[in-house]
């Protein structure tokens, strides 16, 4: 049962206790008083209507003087109502005190629940993007480009604009002893995405071009390894900017890698999940 059930009554039932100890220390202090008001009277003008009234005989003393006569009797009579005043008082401020503090607590509750409801609510409504996959790829006629195709998905039930993917490429040899001491490593200029539809992927091709021939030929007849490492920065639906840190992997070790019936050397890349960053983190080290 959730703690809303019980919270509202027991605030209404503090309140109704406080307002009947109330009423009580009222009616007390209203009783103590009483009767001396009524043995005060004896010079008013309506005494005699009061004298009809049962009044409780009070005892009386050795000298055959009533108790109620005495000063005495009428201090300690004032002095139990005062008593109990105080007592209902302290009762009072007790049940209100605990009344505005279980309120208070309450409403803290309350208003934590409302913002977890709310970052739910926008945890299933905001854009996640990830890199799916990867492909390298080169033709055999014309060695002075190559490309590295990624693929970005978005999972979230929103869009995603204001795309950009930025990253590094480490091409390296790799032998029994790992990764060669001397990578060729390229950067890429900016890629600029509008926007990405919820549930939506969307391929993207990044060309290498320039001084690619060795590059690409260490790839074709050597033992080679490729990483590319970058991020990719958007906005989701809030208005909030969000960073996905992403690694392709993609290592032949035949020493050939085959062409393909269009005349293409590919490599499959792989997505890097969390748990494989310290294996990646130590081959860009190495190279």
């Amino acid at each position: 049962m959730s703690d809303g059930y019980w919270r509202e009554p027991t605030v209404i039932g503090l309140s109704v206790v406080a307002i009947i100890a109330l009423f009580l220390a009222l009616s007390r202090g209203e009783e103590g008083y009483r009767q001396p008001a009524a043995q005060s009277a004896g010079s008013d003008a309506n005494f005699e209507a009061h004298q009809s009234d049962p009044v409780p005989t009070a005892p009386a003393t050795s000298e055959g003087q009533t108790v109620t006569k005495q000063p005495e009797w009428w201090d300690r009579r004032d002095l139990k109502a005062q008593e109990a005043m105080a007592f209902w008082t302290k009762v009072i401020a007790g049940l209100t005190f605990a009344g505005v503090a279980l309120l208070g607590w309450t409403l803290w509750e309350t208003r934590k629940v409302t913002e977890e409801t709310r970052r739910i609510g926008e945890a299933q409504t905001r854009a996640y993007l990830t890199v799916f996959e990867g492909e390298y790829k080169a033709q055999e006629v014309d060695r002075t480009n190559f490309s590295i195709k990624i693929v970005l998905r978005n999972t979230g039930s929103s869009p995603a604009k204001n795309i950009v993917v930025t990253g590094t490429l480490y091409v390296s040899k790799v032998d029994q002893e790992g990764a060669s001491a001397r990578p060729f490593i390229i950067s890429i200029e900016p890629l600029y995405i509008n926007e990405i539809g919820a549930r939506d992927d969307r391929k993207h091709t990044i060309l290498f071009e320039g001084s690619t021939s060795m590059i690409i030929h260490q790839i074709a007849f050597r033992n080679s390894q490729l990483v590319f490492r970058g991020e990719v920065e958007y906005v989701d639906v809030f208005d909030e900017s969000e960073t996905l840190p992403f690694a392709l992997f993609g290592q032949h070790p035949k020493g050939l890698l085959e062409l393909n019936n269009a005349g293409e050397w590919t490599l499959e890349m792989d997505p890097v999940h969390p748990e494989g960053w310290d294996e990646v983190n130590q081959d860009l080290k190495t190279v």
